[in-house]
């Protein structure tokens, strides 16, 4: 699964694309992205949900 880190889908250059293991860790980083830009707290942390299976940036902005 790849993750765009600034959201535009079009724009495949190395330094913005994530690899990530799964569609649920996908659904992770979108939610805490998400939350974070509307100002939320996230419902969970990221180290939670992947718990060291992939190294994940903590904040894309």
């Amino acid at each position: 699964m790849i993750h765009h880190l600034n959201g535009d889908k079009q724009d495949f250059r190395p330094e913005n694309l994530l690899t990530l293991p799964s569609q649920a860790a996908h659904m992770v980083v979108e939610h805490i992205e998400r939350k974070r830009s509307r100002g939320m707290a996230p419902l969970f942390e990221l180290e939670q949900m992947v718990a060291g299976s992939v190294c994940l940036p903590l904040d894309s902005g």
